[in-house]
């Protein structure tokens, strides 16, 4: 089994995580036409906990659970927060919460080119047989597909963002915006940092 599929078994399999959207990009005709990377396809996978998580610690602990076991991500970014000027506490509140993510690649096959050189003029023979001895030899590339996670704090917010044409990743968002998914949130945060406090 690829990567890809393990990561969308082992989403699908856990009753905590929901999978608001998935998005496939086709970046084959750039690297084939164009020669540009080796990064064919990507998988972008947009979920959310089941309960809606509304601090970065919290995002971070439920983010190591979406990891397939044996699998390690190529990259891995933790939900971070940012404060206003006047404190960090939970009074203050976040003013942004930048939302984590991370990738896993696999190779998915190989593009073999081989540059051929001729030469139009009879006195160059001799530059024509080095070419043909040293510069034929086919080049191989590897074909990659990358798998991203992007985890968000609840459904109805990863499917937004995700849905948005005009807001791309590294997803970022607000205390107001959140408030729309959880009007009790400041009660909720207040409760989640009483227990952290505690724990």
């Amino acid at each position: 089994m690829s990567k890809l599929s393990d990561i969308r078994e082992f989403l699908q399999s856990d009753p905590e995580v929901i999978i608001a959207n998935t998005k496939n990009k086709n970046f084959i005709s750039e690297v084939v036409g164009k020669r540009e990377g080796n990064i064919i396809y990507s998988v972008d996978f947009h979920v959310a906990p089941k309960k809606g998580i509304y601090t970065a610690h919290g995002l971070g602990n439920f983010m190591d659970r979406l990891i397939p076991p044996g699998m390690s991500p190529d990259n891995k970014y933790k939900a971070w927060e940012r404060y206003a000027k006047y404190g960090h506490d939970v009074a203050s509140r976040f003013e942004e919460l930048k939302l984590g993510h991370m990738s896993f690649s696999e190779e998915v096959g190989q593009l073999t080119a081989t540059r051929d050189y001729k030469l139009n003029d009879g006195e160059l023979s001799d530059i024509q047989e080095f070419i043909t001895a040293n510069v034929v030899s086919p080049e191989i590339t590897s074909l990659i597909r990358f798998t991203s996670v992007y985890l968000y704090p609840n459904e109805g917010l990863a499917r937004d963002i995700s849905e948005d044409v005009t807001r791309t990743g590294p997803y970022i968002t607000s205390w107001r915006e959140l408030s729309k998914y959880e009007p009790d949130l400041k009660h909720m945060l207040f409760l989640s940092e009483g227990l952290t406090q505690k724990s």
